[in-house]
């Protein structure tokens, strides 16, 4: 009985201590550093990715955008894409939730004129089945209704779009740019 009684106390330690070091709401990972801008170049396109802040407050929204620049030779150059070109894919990094950005998928045409960028500011996302944990769904719905939860945010922002004729002398492009912003009480 007493060599059950001590498994069972060590059983129940070791449940509480793995409880104990998940990482909170509010604690920044070992590697954390605010970058509300980024910004990358691929062939004629500059992708850029910012935040209005690196620090947001909980519970509210966040101002963040994307933009396309076409910098070629031509006058202006047509892309061709879903319901935008911008996708925006969050990642807190304390509860290590990943939050999806879902779009519809017609084919979109969009000029762009050389030296004006095409900017779009994020609208909310996110997306959940039933099975997913109620945290995790809770704070989805946060995100989806614009309430961001207190947290560490990386944003993997893309502009994903093609130029040319499918048929002929088509380029695709998944352009890529990162921001890290935190949401605190």
């Amino acid at each position: 009985m007493k060599k059950r009684e001590i498994l069972l106390l060590m059983a129940i330690t070791g449940l509480l201590a793995a409880c104990g070091t998940a990482e909170q709401p509010g604690a920044a990972p070992d590697d954390w550093e605010a970058k509300p801008f980024a910004e990358t170049n691929e062939g004629d396109f500059i992708y850029r990715l910012a935040a209005e802040s690196d620090s947001f407050k909980a519970g509210g929204p966040i101002s963040m955008y994307a933009e396309l620049e076409y910098t070629g030779e031509r006058d202006s150059i047509d892309i061709y894409h879903a319901a935008s070109p911008f996708y925006f894919h969050l990642h807190e990094k304390t509860r290590d939730f990943e939050v999806p950005y879902p779009m519809n998928e017609p084919l979109i045409t969009t000029t762009l004129i050389k030296g004006e960028p095409l900017r779009e500011q994020y609208r909310g996302s996110g997306g959940y089945a039933q099975e997913d944990p109620e945290a995790y769904q809770e704070f989805v719905q946060g995100v989806m209704n614009g309430r961001f939860p207190e947290g560490f945010y990386e944003v993997d922002g893309s502009a994903n779009f093609y130029t040319g004729n499918p048929e002929a002398d088509k380029t695709d492009y998944d352009i890529h740019a990162a921001i890290r912003f935190k949401v605190v009480e």
